[in-house]
């Protein structure tokens, strides 16, 4: 045979070969797929699969129950008998000394995991390898195997619960408290301090604890007898000096003229001052000057003196002079910081010469009020004092103490006079010609603008614009007769 014939025989065994390598590459892979199929895992999915579609392999019971040969449906259904059996079953005795509670599995929230038993039972034998799973099942049919359903109980229901029944049996504590018992030379306040009193209260954890473990044992219908606990008060005397500082301090002078210094005046500024001091405002409260010390009456021992009235003119009422005392607290509330909301305040009609342009606070019952929201984080103290030898009103507030380094200061700036207009006149008919009276004197307007200065460690680090005020400007009003002159001239008094 010649070298040519050769050559041509080994082109033609080229492919045989390659096709019998891919063979042999074929049978192995099936070979490793079969032994996948039969060692490697069955997935959750196959369990799912289950349940939608097939029963309980033989051998399988649940409390005792053959379950075998039932669908997961006909399986609930025969155990949730068991089930409503033992929820109905539950009243378990809860003793707080001589009181008792008999609480019911609704009471506590209790559930079983019948679905998590049905689960596990139906993945026996189908969760693992085709090896195991058909091992697993010969188990099944020659030893069985049982799961016990188990009980526990929801913590927020049975804690809601046991927050009514605390409510009940409790004691709570009392927080410590302080007034005001004296004033000092420096005209500043002291305090009497009076301790809080320890409360006792239903040990709601212990009691959860004891619970759980009844019912997860089985003990349906168990006695338990959970301890009060003695609870402090959320405000002693230790805290309360600590909360307690000096945050603000104003005052305000009221010898500057013969009206100001009307004694019947300075009764209503002391009586308001007498009846402020010394007053608490929780955190987060609000407070109203006019709900807090209600209608001014004669009756209620106010007395009559000048007030504005009209927005233009001075009369006696019951009260007058009280603006005095809620302008020197609105300028506290001022210097005590922002974290005091003012939520309603107003400017006189007149300019209060006892204040800067601007900060001044006017209020009248059912009329315009001062109002304020604490936003410390703590309660307030304010403490009003007036010093009627030199015409003094002084107002305090205490609380938690500014920022390290930190005060405030505040200034009202008059930005633009105004003229007061010409006099204007009201004729009166029944009055003799020739004969006037000044009914209101007139008076020029002001614009001015209210700041705050936030001052660090004696540096200017910001001036807040709080707001400007208009005090409008008034034109003198006569009143001027008329009529016959030979009418009697009319009697005015005031």
């Amino acid at each position: 045979m010649s070298k040519t014939t050769r050559k041509r025989k080994r082109r033609v065994n080229a492919p045989l070969a390659a096709a019998w390598i891919a063979l042999t590459l074929s049978a192995v892979l099936m070979v490793v797929v079969g032994v996948m199929m039969f060692f490697v895992k069955a997935s959750d999915g196959d369990v799912y699969a289950a349940i939608d579609d097939g029963t309980f392999y033989e051998g399988i019971s649940v409390n005792g129950k053959n379950i075998g040969g039932l669908t997961y449906d006909e399986a609930w259904e025969l155990l949730s008998e068991d089930v409503d059996t033992a929820l109905r079953s539950v009243g378990i005795n809860l003793k707080v000394g001589a009181d008792a509670w008999l609480l019911s599995a609704a009471d506590i929230g209790m559930y079983s995991d019948l679905d998590d038993v049905l689960f596990s039972a139906m993945a026996l034998g189908r969760d693992d390898s085709v090896v195991n799973n058909a091992k697993k099942q010969n188990e099944l049919k020659e030893n069985g195997e049982n799961f016990n359903i188990s009980y526990s109980i929801h913590e927020s229901i049975a804690r809601d619960k046991l927050a009514v029944i605390n409510e009940a049996v409790c004691t709570l504590p009392i927080n410590a408290t302080c007034t005001p018992v004296s004033v000092s030379a420096e005209m500043k306040p002291t305090f009497n301090y009076i301790d809080g009193v320890d409360g006792k209260v239903l040990d709601i954890d212990a009691a959860l604890t004891s619970l759980s473990e009844a019912v997860t044992s089985g003990s349906f219908t168990a006695t338990i007898a959970p301890e009060m606990v003695y609870q402090e008060p959320e405000i002693t005397v230790e805290t309360l000096k600590a909360s307690l500082t000096q945050r603000s301090y104003a005052t305000t002078w009221y010898g500057d003229s013969s009206a100001h210094r009307n004694r019947y005046r300075i009764a209503n500024v002391f009586k308001a001052a007498s009846m402020l001091c010394g007053t608490m405002i929780e955190n987060e409260a609000v407070f109203s000057f006019n709900e807090f010390f209600g209608p001014r009456t004669e009756a209620d021992g106010w007395q009559l003196a000048p007030g504005i009235v009209d927005g233009g003119r001075y009369e006696d009422q019951p009260g007058g002079g009280i603006c005095q005392v809620s302008t020197t607290l609105y300028n506290a509330l001022l210097l005590a910081g922002p974290e005091i909301e003012i939520v309603e305040r107003h400017n006189h009609s007149i300019r209060a010469t006892y204040a800067d342009y601007g900060l001044d606070a006017t209020v009248s019952y059912g009329g315009p009020d001062l109002v304020f929201k604490n936003n410390t984080g703590a309660p307030i103290y304010i403490f009003a004092f007036t010093d009627n030898e030199n015409y003094i009103t002084h107002i305090y507030i205490y609380g938690l103490p500014l920022e390290e380094g930190v005060r405030y200061e505040i200034e009202g700036k008059l930005d633009e006079t105004i003229p007061q207009p010409e006099n204007s006149y009201q004729d009166m008919p029944n009055w003799p010609t020739g004969f006037e009276y000044t009914f209101m004197k007139g008076r020029e307007g002001y614009k001015a603008t209210a700041y705050r200065y936030k001052y660090v460690n004696d540096q200017l680090v910001d001036t807040e614009v709080l707001y400007r005020d208009y005090y409008r400007e008034k034109a003198t009003l006569i009143q001027r007769g008329v009529g016959d002159p030979n009418l009697p001239k009319p009697q005015i008094t005031g």
